[in-house]
Order: structure tokens, then sequence, then C-alpha cells
């Protein structure tokens, strides 16, 4: 599972990395962006835990906005352990000439187990929001680390479908969706 494989642990009281005015988005933590949601997406819920990647935990926030088609989730990633660092092996992109990691893929939520919603807290969000799980998800992401390397944003672009069959990633329309965003200083 893309979206986020790991163990979760509950939500930590007192963080909230991101907030939500209207269409605008701006996060809070060791990476801070302001973001502009397309006009035709709502909200569809905030989610803030604890996971655990490789036995290193880090605090999530999440801002998730559906559209008739298509989901916009904003996710906003600071290890708990201020030394520790994110590192991927992924291609690199740019978006608004900031350089970011891609990564894509497609996925049946109806295929997702009871374990898997046990072990993902985002998932178990999407579940108990009402979230039709009945359709595949063929999602890029394009992931920003600043410069130590201790916090990251993931902005996932995803088309809804009925299943996993056309797997191309819409990357060119998804970095037009999400090319408002800015770093803050």
């Amino acid at each position: 599972m893309l979206l986020l494989m790991a163990a979760c642990i509950p939500k930590e009281p007192g963080f909230d990395f991101i907030e939500v005015k209207g269409q605008e988005v701006i996060t809070s933590h060791r990476l801070p962006i302001i973001f502009q949601v397309p006009s035709n997406f709502t909200i569809f819920g905030e989610h803030d835990f604890i996971e655990v990647h490789d036995n290193v935990p880090f605090k999530v926030s999440s801002a998730t906005f559906t559209s008739e088609s298509e989901m916009l989730i904003v996710l906003a990633e600071e290890q708990l352990d201020p030394e520790g660092i994110f590192t991927y092996d992924l291609p690199m992109d740019t978006i608004n000439n900031y350089l970011v990691y891609r990564r894509s893929g497609c996925f049946n939520l109806f295929e997702e187990t009871e374990q898997d919603m046990k072990e993902n807290s985002y998932l178990r969000f999407l579940k108990e929001n009402d979230f039709n799980f009945d359709q595949g998800l063929n999602m890029v992401q394009f992931i920003l680390i600043n410069e130590k390397q201790s916090a990251e944003i993931v902005m996932s672009f995803v088309m809804l479908q009925t299943e996993c069959t056309d797997t191309t990633p819409p990357v060119d329309y998804a970095k037009r969706m999400l090319s408002s965003f800015e770093i803050l200083n």
C-alpha cells in the first residue's frame, strides 16, 4: 500500500501540523508551506497520528480533499527524533521550481484486508468517515524534504477509478493541480 504502509500507534495529543482555511492549506512543522487547493475540491477531513517505519516514529498530520472523481492528500510529517532523516530512492522531479521526489501507483481499496486496516491509521480514518472503498486509487505523490531531512510534505493527487486497470500516472495533470505550493520562511 503506497498511501501509508506502517504500524500505527495512537495519536499523540497536542500536535496538528496542518491548518485548512477554506481552500488554503498551511503547514506549521519543520517544513512550512502554503498551498491553494483548486476550487472544485472540498475538505473530506483531517487526521493526526504517530506512525512507525523501520522502528522510527514520526508525527503525521493529513488533510484530505475530494472532488467528484479526484482526491488531494497533503501530509506533513516530522521525525520524532530531530536528528532522524527521511531518505528515498525515487526519481526526482520539480513542481513550482522545487525539487521533489516522485512515486506513483494504483491501489484497489476493496482489496485492503482487516490487517491492512489495523496497521494503517490513514486507511482507518478513511473507513471511519465513510470513504468509498469500492474503487481504485490511481495516485502520483510528490515528496518535498526540508534541508535537514527531518520533515517532509507529501502531496498526493489521486484519480478515483472503478478499479486499477488504467495505471498511467497522471503526472503532468497532478503537477498543475499542485503547482500553487510554496515554502514559507
